[in-house]
């Protein structure tokens, strides 16, 4: 059954605040399976682009670099300005999660939350080395080795593995 991965909330700075997908498992108390994930964009790494020529070719992902005259230009009034519908919204998302969060309990939602994490760690230690991405690590672009592995591209890689990982666990611990 496909569930939505939940709430990724992303400031205009462009930080990836995860709490929001378990704010969202646990308002509508799903469990983790369906909430796990991995990153398929590393920095370093490479993904899977669309060629205007209805090819694919691997990209290497640049590391993460803003220049100062960039970054002068995103702390600008201009640039405040031509962004306002999405800070607002970016801002009635973060509000939204915090009185989600709120209604939960601060104390019970980080307990919870810390849970989450760790469990998604281990996910990912066990599942790292069984994601195949539709591009290998040197680039090489292996889409149909991949498919079964991915959803659509390369979004919910390793969802079999993470579906193992889940059902052993929960059988680990007779839930």
């Amino acid at each position: 059954m496909a569930i939505p991965l939940g709430v990724h909330v992303v400031s205009p700075g462009g930080e990836v605040h995860t709490s929001g997908d378990h704010a969202y498992q646990y308002r509508y108390t799903l469990p983790p399976k369906p909430i796990l994930y991995s990153s398929s964009k590393a920095s370093g790494g490479y993904v899977d682009f669309d060629m205007r020529d209805g090819r694919n070719k691997c990209i290497k992902v640049p590391k993460s670099f803003i220049s100062d005259p960039v970054r002068k230009f995103l702390d600008s009034p201009v640039w405040t300005a031509m962004n306002y519908g999405d800070i607002m919204l970016y801002a009635a998302a973060e509000r939204s999660l915090n009185l989600t969060i709120d209604m939960i309990g601060r104390e019970r939602f980080g307990k919870a939350l810390e849970t989450f994490r760790a469990l998604k760690r281990e996910a990912e230690e066990v599942c790292a080395p069984h994601i195949t991405l539709p591009c290998s690590v040197e680039g090489i672009l292996q889409q149909e080795k991949a498919k079964d592995n991915c959803f659509y591209k390369d979004m919910g890689c390793g969802n079999p593995c993470f579906n193992k990982f889940m059902a052993n666990k929960t059988q680990s611990i007779g839930a």
